[in-house]
């Protein structure tokens, strides 16, 4: 089984429900109407970071309401036989909507995103320094589960929490 980083992958939200997400979404136990297609929105009172979804959803409830939605991002690679999902956090808007207000380091503007109504985040510490329990991405090459769903902890890597009042230097 090849290394995922000897592969060159160009991952991408697909543009339509196949066979490989519909695997996915039985692996995660996620039903297929779960799924939404969403576009990218930069929220217009700050700048959020990408990478972390949790904690830019979280100042956009303190600055608009309106709630945090978990679920996957769904990327795929139909080249190299890859699909991925990556625990995601949206924001839903007190109107109802489901708004991505989490900027992509690849710039792609729109994606498969699966409400997960069965798993959330938990707020933890590190050292001290607030932290976030979410989960791994969960990974399939070539048909073979090579990532499966696990817990990990997510440590904040700049000062984002601090700059926005959700955590205060100690």
């Amino acid at each position: 089984m090849p290394d995922l980083n000897s592969l060159k992958l160009k991952s991408q939200s697909p543009k339509k429900i196949n066979s490989a997400v519909r695997r996915l979404l039985s692996e995660l136990q996620l039903p297929e109407k779960n799924i939404e297609f969403l576009k990218y929105k930069k929220p217009d009172r700050f700048r959020p970071e990408s990478d972390n979804c949790h904690f830019n959803v979280w100042v956009m409830c303190n600055y608009h309401g309106g709630g945090a939605t978990h679920g996957w991002i769904i990327s795929q690679d139909t080249k190299n036989d890859f699909i991925e999902a990556q625990f995601h956090t949206v924001w839903r808007h007190p109107d109802g909507r489901l708004v991505d207000i989490t900027p992509r380091k690849d710039g792609e503007k729109r994606l498969m995103f699966v409400l997960d109504e069965l798993r959330q985040i938990e707020l933890s510490d590190h050292e001290g320094t607030p932290a976030i329990i979410s989960y791994d991405n969960f990974r399939i090459l070539r048909g073979i589960t090579i990532s499966g769903l696990q817990r990990i902890k997510i440590v904040p890597q700049s000062s984002f929490i601090y700059d926005h009042g959700l955590a205060i230097v100690k």
